[in-house]
């Protein structure tokens, strides 16, 4: 179970890193070095917290982060990196492989080779508020 919520270098990135390349964690330091908490220069009701996808604020953390946290993060990392396990990083990892793999097989079902999803927007679109009606792969709309 993940402890503490998603940041940088952290519970899990550490796990991650763990498990997957082991020489790179260096279990004393993870055990002197401790924690660091999130330092707020902007109050978190108006700024949303790393990993947010559904953003309700103003800001995003990296609107506000960039220059202070070389000051305020001077270790280089935020969160809880000292509860890091490999256990936890497999499971990560496991349930990681397991989404690509089912977004994969979406994706080769959803559009095969020579079938292009339309992305773009016709001049027509904009017009009676109805978008064109059956418009294939790319290279019909030409």
């Amino acid at each position: 179970k993940i402890e503490h919520p998603f940041i940088h270098a952290d519970e899990v990135e550490t796990s991650v890193t763990w498990y997957v390349a082991p020489d790179l964690v260096d279990i004393e330091t993870l055990k002197k070095e401790g924690s660091w908490g999130v330092v707020r220069l902007i109050p978190g009701k108006w700024v949303n917290a790393a990993g947010n996808v559904f953003p309700d604020k103003p800001f995003n953390w990296y609107d506000v982060s960039h220059l202070p946290e070389l000051y305020y993060y001077p270790k280089g990392f935020v969160g809880w990196a000292f509860k890091a396990d490999p256990e936890k990083g497999k499971v990560i990892v496991e349930i990681v492989i397991k989404r690509a793999i089912e977004f994969i097989e979406w994706l080769k079902k959803t559009y095969p080779p020579g079938k292009v999803p339309r992305t773009w927007i016709s001049i027509k679109d904009f017009q009676f508020n109805k978008p064109e009606e059956g418009l294939g792969p790319i290279e019909e709309v030409r």
